[in-house]
């Protein structure tokens, strides 16, 4: 009885560490797409596009929460005078979302 409780024990955290790298991925995979999105918007193109990003992942990480992100990307699109409100940001980030859900899905 211990051996199957400590083997179902072992499958959770398995299945646990298994969906934190899924989530993780794909968290990463939409901030990189929100971030090529936001770069056009702020007129940038090629490496400065993907270093902006890169930037939006890295700044993900660091501080673990999608509120940090949509803030850059909302102060950045008003220092070049562009109009999105947090909530219009949070939606288009919920749209990469799923689109990065389905990009990590089919590999």
């Amino acid at each position: 009885m211990l051996e199957a409780f400590k083997r179902r024990e072992a499958e959770f955290e398995n299945k646990f560490a298994h969906d934190e790298e899924v989530r993780f991925r794909i968290q990463s995979r939409r901030d990189w797409l929100f971030g090529l999105w936001a770069a056009e918007k702020l007129g940038f193109k090629g490496p400065v596009a993907e270093a902006y990003a890169r930037g939006l992942v890295h700044l993900d990480i660091e501080t673990k929460g999608d509120g940090e992100v949509i803030e850059k990307v909302r102060h950045d699109f008003l220092a070049r005078g562009i109009e999105y409100s947090p909530n219009e940001l949070v939606c288009e980030a919920k749209k990469f979302w799923e689109d990065a859900r389905r990009q990590i899905f089919s590999h």
